[in-house]
This record gives C-alpha cells, sequence and structure tokens, in this order.
C-alpha cells in the first residue's frame, strides 16, 4: 500500500488544487471584480510559497525518505504537478517557462529533505 501512496499523493494533491482553484475562481471572479482578482493572486502566492514546499517536503520525508529510487520518484512529483498546470495552460507562449519555473521549484522541495535528512542520519551513526 506504501508503494501505491507514492504514485498515487501527487495525482491526488494536484487534482485537490486545481478543483480548489476552479471553484475559487469561479466564485470570486464573477462576483468581486477587481478585489476578487487580488483575492486570487494571494491564494496562488499561499500556494506556491506555504501550501506546495509543505506538501513537497512531508511528501519526500514521509513517503520517499527509506525508498531504494527515491530521487525518480521526487522527479515523478514534480512532473505530475507540472502537468496539472501546463496541459490546460499548453496554449499560451510563457506557460513553458512557467512550467519550468515550476518544476524546478517543487523538484527542490521535494529534494531538499532527503539532503537533509540523509545528512542527519549519517552523522547520528557516527
Amino acid at each position: 500500500m506504501n508503494k501505491a501512496k507514492k504514485f498515487i499523493c501527487p495525482v491526488i494533491f494536484a487534482f485537490i488544487c486545481v478543483l480548489c482553484f476552479f471553484v475559487l475562481f469561479t466564485i470570486i471572479l464573477e462576483d468581486a471584480g477587481m478585489g476578487g482578482a487580488v483575492i486570487a493572486l494571494g491564494v496562488i502566492i499561499l500556494l506556491l510559497v506555504v501550501i506546495i514546499p509543505c506538501y513537497c517536503f512531508i511528501y519526500s520525508k514521509k513517503l520517499l525518505f527509506a525508498e531504494k529510487r527515491k530521487y525518480l520518484f521526487t522527479f515523478y512529483n514534480s512532473f505530475v504537478l507540472t502537468m496539472f498546470y501546463l496541459l490546460p495552460l499548453c496554449t499560451e507562449g510563457e506557460t513553458y517557462i512557467y512550467s519550468l519555473i515550476l518544476f524546478l521549484w517543487v523538484e527542490w522541495w521535494s529534494v531538499l529533505p532527503l539532503f537533509i535528512y540523509r545528512k542527519a542520519d549519517k552523522t547520528s551513526t557516527e
């Protein structure tokens, strides 16, 4: 079951994010006008600065730390989250640049706990 979590968690997280944004933007941008755009921008910043790093950190620490192919799963996590952003917006030119930035951001936060706890694990065994 733990093996399935490594594959399913990124898809579920990305789907929930997309669903929440769709509902949020439909409600806010329909009624609120310019104030809704400010709220939507705040939600996007919250997602990028807090929610995605926390999810990636927990995903790597809890599910990938003891995995043999943990770096492959970090790539998978980054790929899935980026595809959920890229596929609906792939007609716009700058979307590819933003997707690359998102991929690198998610990859950074997915790999970081593996290095931190590997280093801590080595120092505790010595």
